[in-house]
C-alpha cells in the first residue's frame, strides 16, 4: 500500500512578475493570519507574511526593477551573510526549514 501525500500549496499570484507587482498586490492587504484549520490558507497566509520582508529587502537594495527570482535570490544570500555574522549554520537553518515547509505543505504536525 502507497501512501500519497497532498500538498497543500498556496495561491498561486498569477501576473506578479516584479516586486512593483508584488507591492501592488499587498498595498492594501489586512495581516494575513494562520488559522490552524485551512492548510491552504495558512501556506497562503506564510506567503503574504514573506512579501512584506521581501519588499523592504528590495527597497533597502534598490532592486525594485528587478524579476521576483532576482530578488529572492539576493534576501536568500544576504540571508547567509547575516547567518555568517550571527555565528549560525546558514545550511543547518535552512535544512530545518526545508524540513518545516515539508511539514506544512502537506499538513503534518
Amino acid at each position: 500500500m502507497s501512501t500519497h501525500l497532498i500538498a497543500h500549496h498556496a495561491a498561486p499570484l498569477a501576473g506578479i512578475c516584479t516586486p512593483m507587482d508584488l507591492a501592488m498586490v499587498f498595498a492594501d492587504a489586512a495581516t494575513p493570519r494562520i488559522v490552524g484549520f485551512d492548510p491552504c490558507a495558512d501556506n497562503s497566509a506564510r506567503a503574504a507574511m514573506t512579501a512584506l520582508p521581501l519588499l523592504a529587502h528590495v527597497a533597502a537594495s534598490g532592486g525594485e526593477s528587478d524579476d521576483l527570482g532576482t530578488a529572492i535570490v539576493d534576501l536568500l544570500g544576504n540571508l547567509r551573510h547575516l547567518a555568517d555574522a550571527l555565528e549560525v549554520d546558514y545550511l543547518d537553518l535552512d535544512a530545518k526549514a526545508g524540513r518545516h515547509y515539508a511539514c506544512e505543505l502537506h499538513n503534518i504536525d
